[in-house]
């Protein structure tokens, strides 16, 4: 039997003492699968960070050129099934929905690099609670109308989050 996808987000995972690794993150049926997209520093956002004005110039078009990357991937894989995406690097993971004791989308307050919208808190029957960050509006608004839809009733909304 072939999972339905019910859709995808893009959010950031942050592990202790490493950089970001920005995730796709696919909604099914059964589970949640993040396949990983790229870096929090992608496109030397790390060094166009100690440029100052100049730099965020510099960064914003080097962000662009990021962006498509991101959107290639996500049509190359469009079609192919999870169980494959979860195969492609060894950081990618997957959530079954069984597994997960709660879930709870917040806003989020601003970040030390930049603003991030909103933060997604899954917290699991063993281990510790996994965090993403969802670092855009149209993320937090997909990931929003992904998971309502897939978890009714398991899902803890902030209600800033929704009035925004």
């Amino acid at each position: 039997m072939v999972e339905q996808d019910v859709g995808s987000f893009e959010a950031l995972h942050t592990p202790a003492l490493s950089t970001g690794i920005v995730y796709q993150v696919y909604v099914s049926e059964q589970r949640l699968v993040a396949v990983k997209i790229g870096g929090q520093f992608d496109g030397g956002k790390a060094f166009t960070m100690q440029l100052g004005l100049i730099g965020a110039i510099i960064a914003h078009f080097l962000d662009k050129r990021v962006q498509r990357k991101r959107a290639v991937l996500r049509q190359l894989w469009a079609s192919r099934p999870l169980d494959e995406l979860r195969a492609l690097d060894p950081k990618n993971f997957e959530l079954p929905f069984e597994a997960l004791t709660g879930v709870e989308l917040k806003k989020a307050k601003l970040g030390f690099l930049g603003g991030s919208q909103a933060t997604l808190l899954l917290r699991k029957s063993e281990g510790k609670p996994m965090e993403l960050t969802l670092q855009s509006k149209a993320a937090a608004m997909e990931a929003l109308r992904v998971l309502e839809q897939r978890l009714q009733g398991r899902l803890q909304v902030d209600p800033r989050l929704r009035a925004a």
